[in-house]
């Protein structure tokens, strides 16, 4: 019989910690921000135990990879006018 391996998942505070280990600094603060409804840019909710979101690690890794170099758009270059 195989033994299967129960998912990662976690709070926002351990997935901030979780992807800080692992090399995506990130704090619980910013990821509050990114994961308001508001701006909708934070990782995929696996599901809500009550009010509070529950996020998949691995999902999250991904998340964060996908946002590896992407700039802010209030970074972005401004179109000139000609």
């Amino acid at each position: 019989m195989s033994e299967t391996q129960e998912p990662r998942r976690g709070t926002r505070r351990q997935v901030a910690e979780f992807l800080t280990a692992n090399g995506y600094p990130l704090t619980k603060s910013v990821l509050d921000k990114l994961s308001m409804a508001s701006v909708g840019r934070g990782p995929p909710v696996a599901y809500f135990w009550g009010n509070r979101p529950i996020y998949d690690f691995d999902e999250a890794i991904r998340w964060a990879e996908s946002r590896r170099g992407a700039a802010p758009s209030s970074q972005l270059p401004r179109a000139r006018n000609a």
